[in-house]
């Protein structure tokens, strides 16, 4: 499979793909090397399409409950199948909740940035407006100093 079908199968970009590619590849190459990077390429076998399945929490459509039970010979069967759908639900779940961590450190660090334009802008007023006082003071002495001397001319 290539970057193209596995960003389409996962509801993804093609860049994202990528991304997720690079930072999973560890997870996926537990025990072999089923994903790498060859130049410009990326060799995907079967086991890292199973374990990204596994990962994303990604099923065909074929495979719905209703299709697993009916399909299930057994009750042997059928306790294999709740147990891969259980593992699959929390495995999405890991992923919500990693995910639901990252927005919240996202939006501390936004607060944050918040926080510091404010300060940042409270001081910058304040110093304009101290400048500006500084200035009509300046031009004020310059005034009195050019009125004093023109005094002194006259006389």
């Amino acid at each position: 499979m290539n970057i193209k079908e596995l960003a389409r199968r996962y509801s993804m970009s093609q860049q994202g793909m990528r991304q997720y590619l690079q930072k999973r590849m560890d997870e996926i190459n537990i025990d072999g090397e089923h994903v790498k990077m060859d130049g410009h390429r990326w060799r995907i076998d079967e086991q890292a399409v199973r374990r990204l399945d596994e990962m994303r929490g990604y099923a065909p459509k074929k495979e719905t409950a209703t299709v697993v039970v009916e399909q299930a010979g057994g009750s042997e069967n059928l306790r294999e199948q709740m147990q891969r759908m259980t593992e699959l639900m929390l495995i999405q779940q890991a992923e919500w909740r990693r995910r639901e961590i990252e927005m919240e450190t996202l939006s501390r660090q936004l607060n944050d940035t918040q926080r510091q334009l404010t300060e940042t802008t409270k001081q910058l007023t304040e110093t304009l407006s101290k400048l500006e006082q500084f200035r009509k003071q300046e031009t004020e002495s310059q005034g009195n100093w050019l009125s004093r001397l023109w005094k002194r001319i006259k006389k």
